[in-house]
């Protein structure tokens, strides 16, 4: 079942108010708690006066009230951090490995770190500022995945790193690692027969 995305300017303030929603047992409720979805659309607090009025929901429910919207909608039915891979001329779809879905990715480099003619993989990430109830998503500490030479990536090592990676860079055979918030910090690849940052 698709996590969706329902939006727009529902409040008549001329900004566009998305509203995530997603599938539990088969029904498809907001995703976001009565104090959140009312501060972003003010009409729903008098509408759902109670946490408990709104506990039970679903999505259609709470869009009744804005038949006369054009209401847009987007959906995901994959969550999973993939590469494309081009067969002439045809993507298909690869997921990554296991490691580099604790996390979402926001920083890619491609290069050939251990000297086979073949690109790996250096994945940073991280999200620190989630809303409380979600918690952070910052299991990822810039990692390594090396190419097997068929187009599979195999997790390697990770380098350690802690924050919000925003940026990755390999510039001769130095990777700089983009942090927000933070100091940026440099890696050495030591040794272009073997993977040593």
């Amino acid at each position: 079942e698709p996590v969706s995305l329902f939006y727009q300017d529902f409040d008549d303030n001329g900004k566009i108010d998305p509203i995530l929603a997603y599938y539990t047992q088969g029904k498809n409720y907001p995703a976001y708690s009565r104090d959140e979805i009312s501060d972003q659309i003010v009409s729903l607090k008098k509408k759902y006066i109670t946490h408990e009025a709104y506990s039970t929901v679903t999505i259609d429910e709470v869009l009744a009230d804005f038949k006369n919207k054009d209401i847009k909608k987007l959906e995901i039915n994959t969550l999973q951090s993939i590469i494309l891979e081009n067969y002439n001329g045809v993507f298909k779809i690869k997921a990554l490995p296991i490691q580099a879905q604790f996390a979402p990715i926001y920083a890619i480099e491609s290069t050939d770190l251990n000297g086979d003619g073949f690109q790996d993989l250096i994945l940073g990430g991280n999200q620190s500022k989630g809303r409380v109830r979600l918690g952070n998503i910052d299991a990822n500490y810039v990692q390594v995945f090396l190419n097997d030479k068929k187009g599979n990536f195999v997790y390697h090592s990770s380098l350690g790193v802690k924050g919000d990676v925003r940026g990755l860079k390999m510039i001769k055979n130095q990777l700089i690692v983009g942090i927000n918030s933070d100091k940026a910090r440099s890696f050495e690849l030591t040794n272009s027969k073997k993977v040593i940052l």
